[in-house]
């Protein structure tokens, strides 16, 4: 497809909406959605054509003489937010999948440790196992307490280990379960459409390894993928050193450089420097951001001029000068260099030979001799600008090596460096100071290298184990997302919790039909209509407050939502289905006679999804189906 649809929102009723998750095939691959069934019904692959005419007609066939098991072979996956009363129509389809995805009972969920996450750490605490999570979830008193858990889970901006909440635990019944081996043996069974966070973003198992279960066997292809896995320490001191980190961000959210910049704290220049490094540089995205060859620059040949006279540019000249601020007042001052530091300088230059003659040529930062590393500088322990009183104290110098001076400086680590000094020898003098306008940077850095990042790993091999009774977990969290038996796993995401004061109002009062009990036409008076919504929202407001008062006064939310008016409160959900049956739906769901609030929703896939991704399809569907002769 030349566009792609996935991640489209459309807005529906007055504050519904539906989005296209994802769809299968992938709009990204070279196989369109009407291409993939007529393969299906050639049991052929690899997109074949044999013109676009041929695949044409051999779709129409299709259509026509109902033979729709190869419309299997295409699958959209949607996010809904509508009012119960349409969801109450909707879920009476039994083929829509509102269990996308799913984890075997025994999967273990991960929490870290409360008292490590106040203090901007995460490390592990305790280890449930779903099963268990979701029977102790049915107890009010026990779902209290497991909704202030801190569900172990990953931050997708900075690719740190992170925390979030569990919203619901859900029984999803029996599914086909797939054990996935990796390279370090960690384990996972899962349902084959769950989504794991792979080297080149989320997919879910069967697209990421071209997944089917064949005779009982699980059938994949030969070159597995590496996946994300439960963070480890970092390994450099900082982000941009990472390479799982920074080809993270680079490759696979494809960031720009400044933005990848931004969330590690340092300049562009930097992470140019370790792309190159760890060998991350992409020759295609070098190429978009260079001037190309043959265009022209939009100011070639073109000159302009203020028409000024002589003392008008003059005058300018002089204003401008005026303006420019100076001294304290510049926004570039740095508390300049006088003539009292400019000779401590000199002074520090005159007695650095005697210093590093003390200390042994021995730097006091890394421990190294002046063989291994010949360029030595003389630091002072407490800088100059903290207390100028003691900078001409020898017992105020110490041998560094050149790079760990800079290092110190350019990390800001001047007061960590005296500290461990202070530790190893008794110093003549106190230390009490900060460095100015820097902590709180320093203070970042180090809150970074307290975190864990996930690492890549390879999968082993992947096995069949038969039907298992599976689960989901709906993540309150900023990302959807969480770690389960060491593996960043997907939100299953089958809805979110709703919103109890968010409530649908119609625009139309319609009147009941005459002809279908179960249908309505036409609509009442204008008066009738104000009266009956200002009546609607007033019902509304009493049971919120009903609600509310009943919260109040002790009770679950679960049992206060009884004061709520349910058929009218929105609700979200995620749910799939293959283009097979999203025909028999729509062709039910679009007619005039079907109710509008769900009629509305029909439509809105039909014309912004449906339609847009199997041309072919749709225009055979609308001959044979919607309007047939």
């Amino acid at each position: 497809m030349s566009n792609n649809p996935i991640g489209k929102r459309v807005d529906i009723l007055d504050k519904g909406w539906i989005e296209l998750v994802d769809m299968m095939p992938h709009p990204d691959t070279d196989i369109e959605g009407d291409l993939a069934i007529v393969n299906a019904a050639r049991v052929s692959f690899l997109g074949e054509s044999k013109g676009a005419e041929r695949d044409k007609k051999l779709l129409f066939y299709l259509l026509r003489n109902r033979h729709t098991s190869p419309f299997e072979m295409v699958e959209f996956k949607f996010r809904v937010r509508a009012p119960l009363v349409t969801w109450w129509q909707w879920v009476r389809h039994r083929t829509w999948n509102l269990n996308a995805q799913c984890l075997d009972g025994d999967t273990e969920i991960i929490f870290n440790k409360p008292r490590s996450v106040r203090i901007g750490q995460h490390k592990v605490g305790s280890k449930i196992a779903l099963k268990e999570l979701y029977q102790r979830w049915q107890e009010p008193h026990k779902r209290k307490r497991i909704k202030e858990m801190y569900l172990r889970s990953v931050n997708e901006d900075t690719m740190l280990l992170d925390s979030a909440h569990i919203g619901n635990v859900v029984h999803a019944g029996t599914k086909h379960g797939f054990r996935i081996i990796m390279e370090n043996d960690k384990e996972i069974i899962c349902s084959a459409d769950h989504r794991f966070l792979f080297e080149d973003g989320w997919k879910t198992l069967k697209d990421a390894t071209n997944l089917e279960l064949i005779a009982k066997r699980a059938v994949y292809s030969p070159d597995l993928p590496k996946l994300y896995m439960n963070g480890k320490p970092l390994e450099t001191k900082n982000l941009y050193d990472n390479y799982d980190w920074l080809k993270y961000q680079y490759h696979t959210r494809q960031l720009s450089i400044k933005q990848v910049a931004e969330l590690a704290k340092c300049s562009t220049h930097t992470i140019r420097k370790y792309l190159k490094k760890h060998n991350l540089t992409l020759r295609e995205r070098s190429r978009e951001a260079r001037f190309k060859k043959g265009n022209i620059a939009w100011n070639k040949g073109k000159s302009y001029s203020l028409n000024e006279t002589p003392q008008q540019k003059l005058e300018r000249s002089i204003r401008a000068r005026d303006s420019v601020k100076r001294g304290e007042e510049s926004n570039f001052w740095r508390g300049g260099v006088t003539e009292t530091r400019q000779l401590i300088g000199e002074w520090t230059t005159r007695n650095a030979k005697f210093v590093f003659e003390r200390d042994n040529y021995t730097c006091a930062y890394c421990g190294c001799s002046q063989e291994q590393e010949p360029t030595l500088n003389a630091h002072h322990i407490v800088p100059v600008w903290a207390n100028a009183e003691i900078a001409t104290n020898l017992d105020n110098l110490v041998t560094v090596h050149e790079t760990c001076h800079r290092h110190i400086h350019a990390n800001h680590l001047e007061r960590e460096f005296a500290d461990h000094l202070q530790k190893n020898q008794d110093l003549p003098f106190d230390i009490n100071f900060t460095t100015p306008d820097k902590m709180d940077r320093y203070a970042s850095l180090k809150l970074i290298n307290s975190h864990a990042t996930p690492h890549l790993v390879q999968i082993k091999k992947i096995e069949y184990v038969g039907e298992r009774e599976m689960y989901d977990i709906v993540v309150d969290g900023d990302y959807p997302n969480f770690v389960a038996n060491w593996f960043v796993v997907h939100n299953s995401g089958r809805y979110t919790p709703f919103e109890e004061n968010d409530f649908y109002v119609p625009d139309i009062w319609r009147k009941q039909s005459k002809d279908n009990k179960q249908a309505s036409e036409g609509q009442v008076t204008t008066d009738a209509n104000i009266e009956l919504t200002e009546k609607l929202i007033q019902h509304y407001e009493e049971g919120f407050k009903l609600y509310t008062e009943a919260l109040e006064a002790g009770v679950s939310k679960e049992m206060a939502r009884l004061f709520l008016p349910g058929f009218s409160v929105y609700y979200t959900w995620v749910t799939k289905i293959d283009a097979h049956n999203l025909m028999h739906f729509l062709r039910l769901r679009m007619a005039s006679d079907a109710q509008y609030e769900i009629r509305v929703y029909a439509d809105a896939i039909y014309e912004h999804f449906f339609k847009p991704a199997l041309p072919w399809t749709a225009e055979a569907f609308e001959e044979y189906a919607l309007n047939p002769k």
